[in-house]
């Protein structure tokens, strides 16, 4: 059973990313932590990957990721981070992190930065099929999160547009399989 260990100081971004996980390995022990001291301590237990924000409460990023790295040194580490500060990132790579992800990335950096990772990938190209093929494989109980890679807004007028997109698709999907009414 594989398991993996997701560090951010937001709880939204830990259940995003918990959530990920869960959707790409089902079986997989996901555990969480919100600073660099419970990070270090819940990345001796060795998890299969670690997902770690750059800035969390507890250290200076480096110093952070440096003591995570330590306490899991066989670990693959991707950082997930707002940062895209080049020397920073080199310096993280320095640390024997696998790969960052930032926070702004395209469907293209995030794909690479996982390729490493095993972490099994579904892309789409419209938010539609994205949402058709979450509807297929999810099964009672489960929760869906979509990157926002999936559904940009270069493809939507704002936030709003997006959201009416993604209710018509779950609808039309519903109602093809005899769940809502017409």
């Amino acid at each position: 059973m594989k398991s993996c260990l997701v560090c951010d100081d937001h709880a939204m971004m830990r259940m995003a990313l918990s959530g990920a996980v869960s959707m790409a390995w089902p079986d997989a022990i996901v555990s969480t932590a919100e600073d660099f001291d419970a990070a270090q301590a819940a990345a001796r237990a060795g998890p299969d990957l670690i997902l770690c924000d750059l800035s969390m409460p507890g250290a200076t990023p480096l110093e952070g990721i440096k003591g995570v790295r330590a306490a899991a040194p066989e670990t693959p580490l991707l950082v997930v981070t707002g940062n895209e500060d080049d020397a920073l990132l080199l310096a993280l790579f320095d640390l024997g992190i696998a790969g960052f992800v930032p926070k702004s990335a395209s469907a293209e950096v995030i794909e690479a930065a996982l390729r490493e990772t095993a972490v099994p990938l579904q892309r789409h190209d419209t938010l539609e099929a994205a949402t058709g093929w979450c509807f297929a494989q999810a099964q009672p109980g489960d929760a869906v999160l979509l990157s926002p890679a999936c559904a940009s807004l270069d493809m939507f007028r704002n936030y709003a547009h997006r959201a009416e997109v993604f209710v018509a698709a779950v609808q039309a999907l519903a109602q093809a399989r005899g769940e809502v009414a017409a």
